[in-house]
């Protein structure tokens, strides 16, 4: 006779990997999955309106690392992570979705190793060539209406965030030694590949919950280069975002020298990673 452990599957991203395709086929499909025993609990963010991703987790932890207090609204995230403990027990499948989870700093790690050893924890997470990465987060950033960034891009860069950000191993390590590192399930993110049967497989999901609806949806697209730009100049201005242009143009924002050598900098611990998590493959990014 085998004992049976519920499963608690946390997708923690990264950001600008599809996780919008996976979180839009859970949310959309929540009632359709309990029949498969797999829950995606509702999330509701400080005000009280529902969330498509688990980003109240996020939040929560987020204001108790920058303030040293419980988030006046939703609470301490122990609480927090406890009432989810009692969830995970009383079911099958638990699937968390917040790619904010993955940010630079141990402490969101931290607020789930009490969950280690008494559930199956799976802890999904994908990564993306950290040239592609930087190129597509900084579009998000420059569009987000709550961030508005407006520096170049190069210097975008150089800021602390980012290069933390960038440093996959060191981020890794903290969900290691928060949940082990059996818990750990690393996959490699390509656009042009959908991303939900590759989470299924890391989350130990049935391949067939990819024919329900949205199952193959697709992915955010990306502006143009020439696009951000003017809104990010406008950002600067602090005027209205402008759209887009017929004649757009999308020029990268690394010559092959100049990626080569931004590549260089995050080799040593990219192989860590694949030597850790994925010694199946060769390299890690192509």
């Amino acid at each position: 006779m085998t004992s049976f452990q519920p499963r608690l599957v946390l997708h923690i991203g990264m950001h600008k990997t599809g996780t919008t395709s996976i979180q839009r086929f859970f949310v959309r499909n929540r009632l359709a999955l309990k029949c498969f025993g797999i829950d995606y609990p509702k999330a509701f963010d400080a005000n009280g309106r529902r969330l498509p991703k688990h980003n109240d987790f996020f939040v929560a932890i987020s204001h108790e690392k920058d303030s040293g207090k419980p988030h006046p609204a939703l609470g301490p995230s122990a609480a927090r992570v406890e009432k989810l403990a009692g969830r995970v027990k009383a079911g099958r499948v638990t699937v968390l979705s917040a790619e904010g989870l993955s940010g630079e700093h141990p402490t969101f790690a931290r607020a789930f190793a009490p969950l280690r050893g008494k559930f199956d924890v799976r802890v999904v997470c994908f990564l993306r060539r950290q040239d592609e990465w930087a190129g597509s987060f900084y579009k998000q950033m420059v569009q987000s209406r709550e961030v508005r960034e407006s520096r170049k891009f190069n210097d975008f860069l150089r800021i602390r965030s980012t290069r933390d950000h960038l440093d996959y191993a060191k981020m890794l390590g903290w969900w290691a030694d928060a949940l082990g590192p059996d818990a750990i399930r690393v996959e490699i993110y390509s656009p042009k590949t959908p991303v939900l049967p590759a989470f299924l497989t890391a989350a130990g999901l049935p391949k067939s919950l990819d024919l329900l609806p949205f199952g193959k949806g697709t992915q955010n697209r990306s502006p143009n280069s020439d696009t951000v730009e003017r809104i990010r100049a406008a950002n600067k201005m602090k005027l209205p975002k402008p759209p887009p242009l017929p004649t757009d143009q999308d020029a990268p924002y690394f010559t092959p020298q100049a990626r080569d050598k931004f590549m260089a900098a995050f080799e040593a611990g990219n192989e860590a990673i694949r030597a850790r998590f994925r010694p199946d493959l060769a390299r890690l990014f192509d």
